[in-house]
Formats: structure tokens, sequence, C-alpha cells
């Protein structure tokens, strides 16, 4: 591969590079990326000067918002399509720049003037599907990156090297002084990426998890086996996708973001992970949106609902209580029972085809009873609704007829 060629046939870098050639530099995943035969969307440079002026310049120049993270020291520009530019200040040299990052697929770096910058052996680990520290102190300095390690081992399937694991173990009680913000971050990105349980179980071996999720060992334990469980489920999906035999609108609905980069699939797996905690308690290491906590909350009752025989009318009571995440719920329940993948999706589909609306209006309630309010012709339609998904109900005569029979 040309990298040269590759790097500057992209308007953005070769805008950076034409006008401040000698002083700034690509780095971290971009290039990882790239020496991956993929291009990244997001990238980073380190620039020796102002910052903050050539942020400023970059979002006006090509339609970017800025965002000063830190003063005269970082910022980033975010674009319409979501892809991020971090500028970063160079305070040193390029060399000691790299030397102060975090794992050695990261500490590379390439300009024009000086090429591509390997000073720690990153491309042969990348070649090597490896995840190595460039020195425990650069751990000890930022603890989130404990999280990285298992993060990036998760999203791009590397194995974490030896060394490193015993370095990350020995640091793990230093991840309590991490901000709840930077924390919940790189949780999300693990429990959005393929298999989560192997590397969430690497981290719970290394004693990391027990710093981060506040219920028991026995517990934490018994939730990682389920989310292995999951993850199997999860792959079966996709291949019940690729063989036609699964409706294919609901592996895009599981993908969706529920908030804070959330995708469904990885909430799923949060809630797996809190089942058998007090979550108001439990999730306040993690700073969560409203949004997500409650959708996390609707989980663990839809969970504990589904003890026992899985009737239409517990099914039913079950997707209603998860209102907003039914089909993650009905994920969650085919895991739990171990039924096939489909049959619990495909009912859920069913649900909310149903719930859409009701098989006979307000106004045609009102005509039938004398007098009715509001109230009961909600819970009225409500009853319709969960007779029709059990199937005793299939029509608007059979409902008119219930009506008659039970309300007149």
């Amino acid at each position: 591969m040309d990298i040269k060629s590759v790097i500057l046939s992209d308007p953005i870098n070769n805008w950076f590079f034409s006008r401040y050639r000698d002083r700034v530099y690509l780095v971290g995943g971009y290039l990882r990326d790239l020496l991956r035969s993929r291009i990244s969307k997001d990238r980073d440079f380190v620039f020796k000067g102002d910052v903050e002026r050539l942020s400023l310049e970059v979002s006006v120049k090509f339609g970017g918002t800025l965002v000063v993270l830190k003063k005269k020291k970082v910022c980033r520009i975010v674009f319409p399509d979501k892809s991020v530019i971090d500028i970063s200040l160079l305070e040193t040299s390029i060399e000691e720049d790299l030397q102060a990052r975090d794992y050695t697929i990261n500490s590379l770096a390439w300009s024009p003037e000086k090429g591509l910058l390997d000073l720690y052996g990153g491309i042969a680990d990348l070649g090597n599907r490896k995840i190595r520290v460039i020195s425990r102190q650069n751990i000890a300095d930022d603890p989130l990156r404990i999280l990285r390690a298992y993060r990036f081992a998760a999203t791009l399937h590397f194995t974490i090297d030896r060394d490193t694991r015993s370095c990350l173990k020995h640091y793990a009680s230093d991840i309590k002084g991490v901000s709840s913000e930077r924390v919940t971050y790189e949780i999300i990105l693990l429990l959005n990426s393929y298999l989560t349980h192997k590397y969430m179980m690497l981290a719970f071996n290394d004693n990391v998890l027990h710093e981060l999720f506040d219920i028991s060992n026995r517990s934490l334990l018994i939730n990682l086996k389920l989310l292995k469980k999951f993850d199997i489920f999860w792959n079966r999906i996709h291949l019940l996708r690729d063989k036609r035999r699964l409706n294919s609108n609901v592996s895009d609905i599981l993908n969706k973001d529920v908030g804070q980069e959330l995708k469904s699939v990885g909430l799923v797996r949060f809630a797996i992970l809190f089942l058998g905690a007090e979550h108001a308690a439990g999730m306040k290491r993690f700073r969560l949106s409203n949004r997500v906590q409650n959708a996390v909350h609707r989980m663990s009752v839809a969970y504990s609902l589904a003890s026992g025989r899985i009737t239409r009318n517990r099914l039913y009571e079950i997707l209603r209580t998860a209102k907003g995440c039914e089909y993650e719920a009905a994920l969650l329940i085919s895991v739990i029972k171990e039924k096939a993948v489909d049959k619990y999706l495909l009912r859920t589909s069913e649900y909310l085809k149903i719930s859409e609306k009701s098989i006979l209006s307000g106004h045609e309630i009102k005509g039938m009873l004398k007098s009715v309010s509001g109230q009961q012709i909600g819970d009225i339609q409500e009853e319709l609704r969960r007779r029709q998904f059990a199937g005793t109900i299939k029509g608007k005569t059979e409902a008119k007829e219930f009506i008659r029979a039970n309300l007149t």
C-alpha cells in the first residue's frame, strides 16, 4: 500500500499537510485502521501551534462544529455525518508524544516530512493481532486505558498480551478514580462490539469488572454466563437473516441507537450484566441518560416476569412492561428459555402490530355502551388487545360479542 498516496488523496488530510506540512502529524487510530485496509471517518492530529485557531479554521473550511475539550490543548470538530476530527497540542517532540500513548497499535504517526513513525512495534502487533502496552507507567498515568484494552480487543478481535494483562490487573483498582463519563463511553463501545462476553470475561478474571459493577462476584459471574448465551443467540440471528429465515428488519431494529451511542444489542447486554442488582445503586458508577436507565430498568422487570411457562398472556404482560424495548426483551427471553431464536421475535412483531391500532375505536365502544368514561374505554381496548394477542378474539365481530357478553 502506498500510504502517502492514500492519506493525501483525502481532501481534509491534504489540506492539513499542504498548509502545515512540518507542524502537524496524523496519529493513532486512523493510521491503525488504514494499515488494516480500513478507512476511518474519524482522525486525530497533533499540532505544534495554536490548536484553537487551527480548529476554528477547519470547522469553517469543512462545515463542522467546534468543541473545545481542553482549553488551548485539545479541540474536536464534529461533522454532520458524525465523523470527528480531534486536534491536540504537540507540546514536546512527536517521539515523546508517541511514547506517552497507551498501546503500540495506537503509537503510530505520519507526516510528509518523516513518513510513517512506528517506534514501538505497532505494525508488528497489528500483524499479530495483539494489544500490547507501551509502558506500565502509561496505564498508571491514565487508568481509563485499562478499559480501552478490552474495548480495542473486542472491536478489533485481537488478543491482549500476557504482560499487558498483568499490568491491567495490577492497576485495576485505580479505575475508581476515572470520571463516570469516560468509563461509560468505553463500556458502551465494548457492549456494542462482537462477542462482548469473551472480553468481559477477561476483564472479570483480571479483577476489573469488580471495580465497575456494584453487584456480588457470584451474581456477576452468573450474568456473564447468560451474556455468553446471548451472544451466541445474537450470532444465530445474523445466520438466520442470511438464510432468509427471519424478518430482515429485526436485525436492523436491534442495531438501532437507543441513546449515548448505545445500540439495542448493547442495551440487552447492559441489562443482563445488571440482573439481580438494585439498579438505582448498581448503575451509579455509570453516567447514563434517563432514557437508557429507564430502558435497563424495564428490561429487568420484564426479565423478572419471565420465570415459569411463557403463555401468550404472560408474554403480553412482558412486552407491555418492556414498552419501547420490546424486541430487546424478546431476545432476552429467547436466551433464558433457549427457544428457537425467531419464536418470541415474531410474536413481538405480532404484538406491536396489534398495539398500533385498537380493534375497536373509542367511538365504536361508546356506541355500544350507554355510559362509559375515557378511562373505561382505554381499559376495554387494552383487554381487547390482550385477547386478540392470545387469539381468543380475531376480528371486530368477536370483539363486539365480547363487549355485549361481558359489559352490557
